[in-house]
């Protein structure tokens, strides 16, 4: 059983950016960032996710994209229906305006006069307006149509805004909790599908189990990242009570099993000091619930987590870091770490390959070094023997066919002595090469990269530049109140395009931008003015079906933009002298 640690991050979200940009994350469908560069694509297609009570492989990112579609359109209409509009805003403040003139009123009015007043503001359907006008007439009170005018207007408001008061959707209100569960690096757990497929049913399974009315949106297995991860997004908002109350589920959760905490919850008198306001007692004590919370939850969790391992013979148990100044600085950089966009992370795949290629090269010079070593050692050896046969040679002098055989001897050692040095002498050199080398392919690549990024980020969005202004130049000339209009006929009359005329004239624009150009242009939504949505419409039909041609005929972003590098705009509209050559040729 290898005992682990689990990193549980949750991400809560107000609003829909920060969910749409998470979501395109997961569902591998973002395009516009380094997203390609912290995931290795080929592995993609491991990824698994959970939808609608279903798992499945999620490498389709037509299917993905639908999916990513129906949960946005899920949380827009729901946050939509729970929360108040303008209009009732305003409503609600003029409300209120009329119940601070009541209740100033009936602070200095009689007794039966203010019974009556607050019996209406709690219930509207109590005030009549006579019976009103008659009591105050009776205490002889001054203005007394001016009061039963803003007692009305107050419960005509009441009456309107019942169904408001259901609405208690703030802005600040979170209502989609995303939990990401990740077996850091450190554990030396290798990245597999049944790995990060086990952390996300442990999530599923934990979730299901203690919060059954909270939908699960959506959830994913990632196992082509640098650690085992999953991701599961909660719809925050309660089937049950139709409230938005996941924070008080927590709370109940831990308080049932306060068992598992390794202190005790938090109370008011543990923030009594004389010089300490009140405020500042309930902001300890809120903050000392919130992280006794927490620490209990995570122990919660822990022993789901370690149930379920367990009963899959999973292998893996986890456990709490014990807290030393290793572990500070460990969290403190993971902190560091998640606040950066994922491409600058170390702990990224796009990171990991580096790691990988720095370990290779210092293996290479490890075992450079082990030659170098082992021929030192040679020269010692060698060295040795010359001197073992100096001392035979002064030995056997008496001896000439020995001392022959003993000088051929050591002329041969010589040799070998030489040789080795040579070979050593030449191997120090294609080291000293080899380092060289790298160091100025690594160079080159840099400078290469950076390069090839600016100039080709230079020229796409010079050209998209280009692209809008010529298609903007066209805006004045598909208004078809100004055709109908008497100035316009007047001013107008040889520049108007019709219909046809301003499809031609898009499609010249179009055919001489690069597909890349197009597009970053169909990516982007309202280019223009939100009242020009038709105009914007039907000029991306021509964009969208000249992608789509180039598309057929293998002219892609990919292999397009070099090729047509350069090329010279086409004018937006016809010129003076072109425009009365165009009516000299038709009178």
């Amino acid at each position: 059983m290898q005992k682990i640690t689990i990193l549980k991050r949750d991400e809560n979200y107000s609003n829909i950016a920060g969910l749409s940009s998470s979501l395109e994350h997961s569902l591998r469908i973002r395009t516009k960032d380094f997203d390609n560069l912290v995931y290795d694509d080929e592995l993609s297609k491991n990824n698994k996710i959970f939808y609608k009570n279903e798992l499945k492989t999620g490498n389709n990112k037509d299917d993905n994209q639908e999916i990513f579609d129906e949960i946005l359109s899920k949380i827009k209409s729901e946050v939509n229906a729970n929360t108040k509009t303008d209009y009732e805003k305003v409503e609600a403040e003029k409300q209120r305006k009329f119940k601070h003139k009541l209740m100033k009123f009936v602070s200095e009015a009689d007794e039966n006069i203010k019974d009556y007043v607050l019996n209406a503001i709690d219930d509207f359907k109590k005030f009549d307006s006579e019976q009103y006008k008659t009591l105050l007439e009776s205490k002889n009170v001054k203005r007394i149509n001016e009061k039963v005018n803003c007692l009305r207007s107050h419960c005509d408001l009441a009456e309107k805004l019942q169904a408001s008061k259901l609405k208690k959707l703030k802005s600040d209100t979170n209502v989609v909790k995303e939990v990401i569960l990740v077996i850091p690096k450190k554990n030396d757990i290798d990245v597999s599908e049944k790995t990060s497929d086990f952390l996300l049913q442990t999530a599923i399974e934990y979730y299901k189990e203690n919060h059954p009315d909270n939908e699960i949106l959506v959830g994913f297995s990632h196992s082509d990242e640098s650690t085992n991860h999953c991701h599961l997004f909660i719809n925050m908002k309660n089937l049950k009570t139709n409230e938005y109350d996941f924070v008080k589920q927590e709370q109940a959760i831990a308080e049932r099993n306060k068992a598992l905490s390794i202190r005790e919850q938090p109370k008011p008198e543990d923030f009594e000091h004389p010089n300490r306001t009140e405020k500042r007692k309930s902001k300890l004590l809120l903050d000392a619930k919130n992280r006794w919370r927490g620490e209990t939850l995570q122990r919660v969790f822990y022993k789901k987590f370690n149930q379920l391992s367990q009963q899959n013979n999973m292998k893996l148990e986890a456990v709490f870091n014990v807290k030393s100044s290793s572990t500070d600085e460990a969290y403190k950089f993971m902190n560091e770490q998640s606040k950066l966009p994922k491409h600058l992370r170390q702990l990224s795949f796009i990171h990991l390959q580096t790691e990988t290629m720095q370990k290779k090269l210092e293996e290479q010079n490890k075992a450079t070094n082990k030659i170098i070593d082992t021929r030192k050692r040679n020269d010692v050896v060698i060295q040795k023997q010359i001197d073992d046969y100096s001392k035979r040679e002064n030995s056997l002098k008496d001896l000439n066919v020995q001392i022959d055989n003993t000088e051929q001897s050591l002329k041969r050692l010589n040799t070998e002595e030489t040789q080795a040095k040579e070979s050593i002498k030449k191997l120090k050199q294609d080291e000293e090469t080899h380092k060289e080398s790298i160091k100025q392919f690594e160079e080159t690549q840099k400078e290469s990269f950076k390069k090839f990024t600016q100039e080709y980020f230079i020229k796409i969005f010079d050209e998209m530049k280009t692209l809008y202004q010529q298609v903007l130049g066209l805006k004045p000339f598909f208004d078809r109140n100004l055709k109908q209009n008497r100035l316009g006929k007047v001013f107008f009359k040889n520049d108007l395009l019709d219909e046809e005329e301003f499809d031609s004239r898009v499609k010249e624009i179009v055919r001489t931008r690069s597909t890349s150009v197009l597009e970053l242009y169909n990516s982007i939504d309202r280019h223009y003015d939100k009242n020009d949505k038709e105009f914007e419409a039907r000029t991306k039909k021509w964009t969208h079906k000249e992608v789509k041609h180039r598309a057929a005929n293998n002219r892609t972003s990919e292999n397009e933009f070099t090729q047509f590098l350069d090329r010279s705009a086409p004018e937006s509209r016809a010129t003076r002298e072109n425009s009365h050559t165009a009516k000299n040729k038709y009178d």
